[in-house]
């Protein structure tokens, strides 16, 4: 299981599951493990480049743990 930090700008703004946090910030599950790309990083970062990246939200793993059996 993976723990997701997810940041607008430099603001922390949830920490847990993909499904803790599509549930708080009211996305999918898929919206979750798509921040967390490296295509949509890279959209980002063109996006800021041009200055119009002020609402993006990502995702960052922060720590995985291994389910229990």
């Amino acid at each position: 299981m993976k723990i997701y930090a997810i940041y607008k700008g430099e603001e922390n703004l949830f920490d847990g599951t993909a499904r803790e946090c599509a549930e708080k910030l009211g996305v999918s599950i898929n919206t979750i493990h798509f921040w967390n790309t490296r295509a949509y990083k890279k959209r980002i970062d063109s996006l800021r480049k041009s200055g119009k990246a002020r609402n993006c939200k990502i995702a960052i793993v922060i720590k995985e743990k291994k389910d229990a059996d």
